[in-house]
């Protein structure tokens, strides 16, 4: 009897390169292969990603279904929860049609991922679902690499959270933790970078537009975001700061 599951693939960063065997594995593998879109007839990053590892799929060599989901982007939460539910009867659907359903997302699945939404609705509507999560390479591993970051070393300690919500607790992250990871920052550079100039720590701040791709851009400088008016960031940029208070403890054992 075919296998019934439902697999949340993280897709990596950027790089088709950075795609994980298990990924491809399973992505040419599945009946459906849903995907996430922020608009109707958007382009999805994570499809993108993965698009030369597409075509025929399992189902008996039935063509592959390709289907996109809407995750809009949009903080009312009413417009949201009916996308949700939306995406997930979908899903249940073709899981409850004995058909196996993966879905992409960008980085992995387990870090401010859209699958989380999707699989805790499906687990609610088929509580018997076989799942399984399919790592990938996050953002914050992929932006240590291109800045050639030492992320933790010793006794160390990482934060990493959205920059909208970071900001406002920023004051104690800087006390508390070495490596400060902040998430789609392009909005709140800024913001962030006047903070980090008050505290003298912005020089040890990086920001990475689109790491690992084609477009990926590196500033070493963030005080140009605050000297010059018409400099901004693209959205999905991520901000890594290093301050390593407590590096280089094994040196000292």
């Amino acid at each position: 009897m075919k296998e019934v599951k439902l697999y949340g693939v993280g897709v990596g960063p950027g790089d088709p390169a950075l795609l994980t065997f298990k990924a491809v594995q399973v992505i040419k593998s599945v009946d459906v292969l849903a995907y996430p879109i922020k608009a109707e007839g958007a382009i999805s990053f994570a499809l993108e990603v993965c698009k030369e590892h597409l075509g025929s799929g399992g189902g008996g060599g039935q063509s592959q279904e390709k289907l996109p989901l809407l995750f809009p982007m949009e903080k009312k939460s009413s417009t949201l929860i009916l996308s949700w539910k939306k995406a997930v009867d979908e899903v249940v659907t073709r899981l409850a049609e004995g058909k196996s359903v993966a879905f992409i997302t960008e980085g992995d699945p387990s870090i401010y991922s859209t699958w989380a939404y999707l699989y805790e609705g499906v687990m609610e509507s088929l509580k018997e679902t076989e799942v399984e999560f399919v790592p990938g390479i996050t953002t914050a591993v992929a932006v240590a690499a291109a800045t050639k970051e030492i992320l933790l070393d010793g006794e160390e300690r990482l934060a990493i959270l959205p920059a909208t919500y970071g900001i406002e607790i920023l004051p104690k992250l800087i006390l508390d933790f070495d490596t400060i990871i902040l998430m789609k920052a392009g909005k709140e550079i800024k913001q962030i970078a006047a903070f980090l100039r008050e505290h003298s720590l912005i020089d040890k701040a990086t920001l990475v537009s689109n790491a690992t791709t084609a477009r990926e851009v590196i500033v070493r400088d963030i005080g140009i975001f605050l000297d010059d008016d018409s400099t901004e960031a693209p959205y999905f940029s991520t901000l890594i700061l290093s301050i390593h208070q407590r590096k280089g403890a094994l040196k000292r054992c």
